[in-house]
């Protein structure tokens, strides 16, 4: 396993510059090892959390703690990616393992619904095409036409002389 630099592990999420956190590659993935502090949104991708629920399933064996230390995410993180995937259907002793995004994906946002729906935002693109021809066609006809330009700028040699 290869080392990365200990400047990306710096700031809040990583304790400051005395953290005892390390990025290791292995392979394509990056781990985090030794890292106590909330979990940056980027390591709980879908991905980590399949790798989370692989892992604790009964038929790999490990424990919580021992899964959040090659996931380099908390044991409580690991406990509730675990449950909701159990909770949308996941089932650990089927075999072979069946993993769908649906188990793993983010739940919706809660709050007031979006006012962008396709027809507004139809609408709303309609209209900025509208305006932008418009404003072009507004430009083209202040504009001189090519021969009455040519006229205007038309001098004559003998009075220039």
């Amino acid at each position: 396993m290869a080392m990365l630099s200990l400047e990306a592990a710096t700031g809040p999420f990583f304790g400051g510059a005395r953290s005892t956190t390390r990025y290791v590659r292995s392979g394509s993935a990056v781990l985090l090892v030794g890292y106590k502090g909330p979990c940056p949104p980027n390591l709980l991708d879908i991905a980590t959390r399949a790798l989370v629920v692989t892992l604790k399933a009964p038929c790999s064996g490990k424990t919580s703690t021992e899964v959040a230390g090659l996931a380099g995410i908390s044991s409580r993180q690991v406990d509730r990616i675990y449950a909701r995937a159990i909770k949308r259907g996941f089932d650990p002793n089927l075999r072979p393992i069946i993993i769908k995004d649906a188990y793993l994906e983010d739940a919706p946002r809660s709050g007031r619904p979006s006012k962008q729906t396709a027809e507004n935002q139809e609408a709303i693109l309609k209209k900025i095409k509208l305006d932008r021809a418009n404003c072009v066609a507004y430009l083209k006809e202040g504009r001189l036409p090519e021969d009455e330009a040519d006229e205007e700028a038309w001098s004559d040699t003998e009075d220039e002389g």
